[in-house]
This record gives C-alpha cells, structure tokens and sequence, in this order.
C-alpha cells in the first residue's frame, strides 16, 4: 500500500488535501495579473497576485494568526462575513493587503474560502477544491495558468 504523504498543518488547522497536493507539486500558482478568472471568481482584479509555496504559508501565517481581526481590518462591515485570524490561514493574495483566507469558523475539515475585497471580505468558494476547480477550469488536473 502506498505511504500517504503527510499534510500540511499551519497554526494547528490542517490544509485540505487538495491544497495540500497542489502546494506540493508547485502547482498552486496564481494565474497572471490579467487573467479574466479573477474577475470571474474573485469578482475583482488582481493586482499582483501569489498564491503562497509551503514556506511562505508557514512564514506568511507565523504573524498572521495573532492579528486582532478588528484592530487590523476594522472588523465585519455590514453584510460581509468577517473572518478570525486565529481560525484561518491566509493562502495567497491579489495585491498589498488583499488577502485570501481558508475560514475554520464553520467546519475544520472543509474551510471555506475568503477574500479581502473593496467592499470587505467576502466569501468566494464552500472549500478549497472549489476554489481550485474554478481558477483552473481547463481540465481535469488543473494545471497552472501561465
């Protein structure tokens, strides 16, 4: 029987799998900057968009996790679902403070996916294999964008 790879775990929230699985084959990489898919599921554009390699999540979130979310971010405007540093993991952004987020809140198994936008965060995605499904449409394996 094949070794399973052990996951990613940042902060003590595991990554989903298929995170976990891109991350590991490099293949978690932003489209470029002007790829109409940010629009279509960011319903923004990106200004310079990284998705984060395994070290930059670790790196990114050692600080990340013990903002105040309020303090930081001015907590929930109206309408937006707010999110909580300790119970999230940042993934990547589209530009300066622009972050996008796994949201524990609901479920430690199947976070779901944030993005700090114009108009506050934002809930883009039910999970991680939705958000990749949809930034990499072409087929099956969902190969990076370049």
């Amino acid at each position: 029987m094949p070794e399973r790879s052990p996951g990613i775990v940042v902060g003590g929230l595991p990554l989903p799998p298929a995170l976990v699985a891109r991350v590991r084959a490099g293949s978690w990489v932003a489209p470029r900057a002007d790829d109409p898919v940010y629009r279509a599921v960011f319903h923004d554009d990106a200004e310079s968009p990284l998705f984060y390699d395994e070290a930059k999540l670790l790196a990114e979130n050692a600080s990340w996790q013990r903002l105040s979310a309020a303090g930081e971010f001015g907590g929930p405007q109206h309408g937006d679902p707010g999110f909580d540093p300790a119970r999230s993991v940042v993934i990547g952004d589209l530009g300066p403070d622009r972050p996008v987020v796994l949201d524990y809140r609901g479920s430690a198994e199947t976070p779901r996916v944030l993005y700090l936008g114009p108009a506050g965060w934002a809930g883009i995605a039910a999970s991680a294999e939705e958000l990749i499904a949809r930034l990499y449409p072409d087929d099956g394996s969902h190969p990076p964008r370049r």
